[in-house]
């Protein structure tokens, strides 16, 4: 016994040395790595979220500071609780703070616990331990999940893969160690953890990368719509231009002028017009620099800019190419020295009757109208999404998302080619040569294999993002469209669903681990021949059944691990058809959504019923893509049409378009309040066939209802047969209700407008008659103050003489007092004459006091009245008191007297009892 506890003490020891060591490498570790780094994020000016991390890492060297005082005192078990513990918060708090690590620290906690424990702990404790560290990864990435607010994120990039790989490889080699000291319960509890993940990670990995492949084809079809688009808007307008200038250059003027002799020209009547044709010409558009006519020489001998008169421009292109191949011409964007900013050219050759070359006439545009007419189709391609326009030098003339990159290469190139390029005026000569490329190889190397595939994928250097592409060529021109957008915006749904999967995954393994506890001592044969059969699946043979040997739990896991594998093989065969159509069910669902909003925002806008109607059937016709949209109300036993879009909602409203209840498809709805839906108009017998309306091929009517009546109705109708599923006739439905409830609250409003009028005219008068009788009970004299100050007491009849103003050069203003609308009296106001005329400003304030003497009068009234209700109130309540006091008439009849004499002041007062006998009963 003396030798088992020296043993134990020496054991405790050792563990007390090691844990000491342990925890004096954490913290020394902690912090540097804290001091460190809160040191370099002092100096950058981040957030204060971005120290979290750094103040856990100044906790954890605390929390192992005071584990290692318990290490010297041999309390080695308490002191790496306390450090599990700190642990376990700290890494919680890391991954709220942290995105993209989730993973990563949920193997960390893994294994720090699996190694906290397999060096300090019991058997036991480290079977608790083992099942806390799942309990706390769970944890971790249910938060990574939760994502409560903005969090420092680092993606997914290789880093991150190799960190992970490494734990997951570390935290494998530690627990292979160890499991021949687990106990049966734990070694099952693993192996069902085990298995779930394998399978959940390849089911989880293909769906992934499914969905990844998904979302980049389609995300790779909208920018190259989106490119497309763009190059289709950049060829029309230079084609637009192209045939403009082509025009102007068979202007019998321009060849005229021509044909006229260099010394003859200058001053002539042929030279005005001509050079009116270039001003109207260049003002045509403000993007137009300048519209020239060049002589056979390429000598400017006519310009809407008098600057360009006399030069040469015989080594341009735009002169050269028209000159040579007879044919118009397209220059790239170049910077001209001594231009203010950069430009292109288009040119066109000028023949006389016979076909004989007589100049060029060339146009000059503002690089920026490049810019301007990319802009106008932001985000084309998506969300986040930008345009490049390149030429055939790959310099960029147009760049959405950063103008600053205009006029750089691609890629890199050698300096004779780049001064080669400024020669030519294609690179700005005045900006260094390393400034001019951008170093796209990526880019380079798509445009230069446009012809095998038009997508790239590249890090584009204006986000340092990985970003995919689609380019299209100009038809006009060798310029090149290109549409761009980060991968993390089309992407975000894989993210998402990666966490999804995550929390899934720590679901089904929590609920496999749950489910092998307590089951090795009754289990242990079936389960290891069932670890078998998942060992086998694990490695990759799909078609393994395990056999089921029991009824009894043991043979459910078999049947649910087989329906498993079952589920999964279908999954697998099908997932890509059933993403594919469910991308598109929610694209189409998405739009409808959209729309309806519109409607549903245009149904709260309007209060006026008519403005209200027209406007909700053109934004459902137009949102939807329908044929023919119409609104009917209900007026008797009568629908009448109240909107409807198109000629055939015209001629409709013009014949006073109407149907009866119960009649055609319209009235069925309004009568029975359901919706009536005709996949087929020719197989409907209710359907009213319409002859304004040909072409309609399915027709939906959607009754109008609210608050449990039926307003209306409102058709809808389409070219197309069975144009109306059922999702969409609810998602209509629950529009035309929120419509009907528009309707309903404009009704409502107008009878509440109308009330309130009523009681305020009411009100009004109440008060312009309590008015009346207070001036007809109690004098109310006037006040003037003079010049001086001086307050004085006019009498009415001196007041209401008014003199008469109209010859006093406007110094004098009267201004009504007004209550409720009511006018109940008025401020005379007279300026000393060399104050001059009243100003707006001065009458302005004027009528503001008025107004707030207005409101202040009237309040004085009613606090008088309300004081002689009080009184009057009071002196009934104290006679009523004298009356109840006493029981003798002829008490009663002297307090009664009395009280009347003194309440009224009466100089005389009689009361008596009438002595003739009462009439009738």
């Amino acid at each position: 016994m003396k030798e088992n506890t020296i043993i134990e003490n020496m054991e405790e020891t050792q563990k007390a040395t090691l844990a000491f060591r342990v925890l004096l490498a954490i913290f020394i570790f902690t912090a540097s790595v804290g001091t460190y780094f809160t040191l370099l994020l002092s100096k950058s000016g981040e957030p204060l979220y971005f120290y979290m991390p750094n103040v856990q890492a100044f906790i954890i060297a605390v929390a192992s500071l005071v584990a290692m005082l318990l290490a010297r005192f041999k309390r080695t078990k308490p002191a790496m609780l306390l450090l599990l513990v700190v642990f376990s918060f700290s890494l919680i708090i890391i991954a709220l703070f942290n995105g993209g690590i989730d993973v990563i620290l949920g193997f960390l906690a893994l294994l720090i616990y699996l190694s906290v424990a397999s060096m300090f702990f019991s058997k036991d404790a480290m079977n608790n331990a083992l099942a806390i560290s799942f309990v706390l990864a769970g944890a971790i990435a249910l938060v990574g999940f939760w994502d409560p607010f903005e969090r420092i994120y680092y993606g997914s990039g290789t880093l991150t893969v190799i960190i992970t790989i490494f734990l997951i490889v570390v935290y494998g080699v530690l627990l292979l160690r160890q499991y021949r000291t687990f106990s049966l319960r734990t070694k099952l509890v693993l192996a069902f953890i085990f298995l779930s993940a394998v399978g959940i990670s390849i089911a989880f990995t293909f769906i992934n990368a499914n969905v990844r492949q998904v979302l980049t084809e389609n995300s790779q079809q909208r920018l190259l719509a989106g490119s497309s688009s763009i190059a289709s808007s950049v060829d029309a307008y230079l084609q637009a231009n192209l045939d403009t200038i082509s025009t102007a250059a068979t202007y019998l003027d321009v060849r005229s002028y021509l044909l006229v002799s260099p010394s003859d020209r200058q001053g002539t009547r042929i030279e005005r017009q001509v050079q009116n044709i270039l001003y109207a010409l260049s003002n045509r558009n403000p993007a137009i620099l300048s519209y020239g006519i060049l002589d056979l020489e390429g000598v400017n001998i006519l310009d809407s800019r008098s600057k360009n008169i006399g030069q040469s421009e015989s080594d341009q292109e735009y002169f050269n190419v028209p000159f040579s191949e007879n044919k118009v011409y397209i220059s790239s964007v170049l910077y001209i020295p001594d231009e203010d900013e950069a430009s292109w050219f288009l040119s066109a050759p000028i023949y006389n009757d016979m076909g004989g070359l007589l100049g060029v006439l060339r146009v000059q545009y503002k690089a920026s109208v490049l810019q301007d007419l990319v802009l106008r189709q932001e985000n084309i391609a998506g969300e986040k999404a930008f345009s490049v326009l390149v030429d055939e030098s790959h310099i960029i003339l147009v760049h959405e998302s950063n103008p600053a990159f205009r006029g750089k290469l691609l890629s890199p190139a050698n300096t004779d080619e780049l001064e080669n390029l400024k020669a030519s005026y294609l690179l700005p000569a005045n900006i260094p040569n390393d400034q001019l490329v951008l170093g796209l190889s990526a880019v380079e190397d798509a445009l230069n294999n446009i012809k095998i595939t038009p997508y790239f994928s590249n890090v584009e250097t204006a986000l340092d993002l990985p970003v995919v592409g689609a380019i299209t060529q100009l038809e006009n021109t060798p310029w090149v469209a290109i549409a761009v957008q980060p991968e993390e915006v089309f992407l975000a749904p894989a993210q998402r669903q990666t966490q999804i999967a995550l929390v899934t995954a720590v679901a089904v393994i929590a609920l496999a681990a749950f489910s092998g506890f307590g089951l090795a001592n009754l289990l242990a044969a079936p389960i290891l021949r069932l670890q078998s059969v998942a060992q086998k699946f694990a490695e990759g043979d799909l078609s393994v059944k395990a056999q089921i040997e029991t009824e009894d739990e043991i043979g459910e896991l078999a049947t649910t691990f087989n329906d498993l594998a079952k589920r999964l093989r279908r999954t697998i065969g099908t997932l890509e058809e059933r993403v594919e159509e469910r991308t598109k069910d929610l694209a189409l669902h998405s739009a409808y959504l959209e729309g309806a909003a519109e409607v549903s925002q245009a149904a709260a806008t309007f209060t006026d019923a008519e403005e209200l109607s027209r406007r909700v059937v053109d934004l459902i016709r137009e949102r939807f893509d329908l044929y023919y949209v119409g609104l009917f109300l209900s007026e008797g036993e009568w629908a009448v049409l109240h909107a409807g879009t198109g000629k055939a909602g015209e001629t409709m409203l013009g014949n006073n378009h109407r149907l009866r209840v119960g009649e055609g498809m319209i009235g069925w709805a309004v009568k029975h309040g359901e919706a009536r839906i005709a996949l087929d108009v020719g197989e409907d017998a209710v359907r009213f066939e319409n002859p304004v309306l040909p072409e309609t091929r399915s027709e939906g009517a959607l009754p109008l209802r609210s608050r449990g009546r039926v307003l209306g109705a409102l058709t809808v109708q389409s070219r197309e047969a069975a144009a109306f599923t059922v999702e969409i006739i609810a998602t209509l439905q629950t529009m035309a209700d929120q419509i009907a409830a528009a309707f309903d609250n404009a009704e409502l409003l107008a009878k509440s407008e109308t009330a309130l009028e009523a009681e305020r005219r009411a009100y009004g008068e109440f008060s312009i008659q309590s008015w009346q009788s207070l001036k007809q009970n109690k004098e109310i004299p006037a006040y003037r103050v003079n010049a001086q100050g001086n307050m004085e007491i006019l009498d009415k009849e001196h007041f209401a003489s008014e003199e008469d103003i109209s010859d006093d050069n406007g110094l004098t203003t009267i201004i009504p007092l007004k209550s409720r609308g009511y006018v109940i009296g008025g401020i005379r106001i007279t300026k000393k004459e060399e104050s001059g005329k009243w100003s707006k400003e001065q009458l302005e304030l004027i009528e503001t006091i008025s107004e707030q003497l207005s409101v202040a009068l009237e309040s004085a009234r009613l606090f008088e009245e309300t004081q002689r209700k009080a009184q009057r109130e009071l002196i009934i309540s104290n006679i009523s008191e004298k009356f109840s006091a006493t029981r003798k008439i002829e008490n009663l009849m002297q307090i009664a007297v009395g009280d009347l004499r003194d309440v009224l002041g009466a100089s005389d007062v009689i009361l008596q009892l009438d002595e003739r006998p009462p009439q009738g009963q």
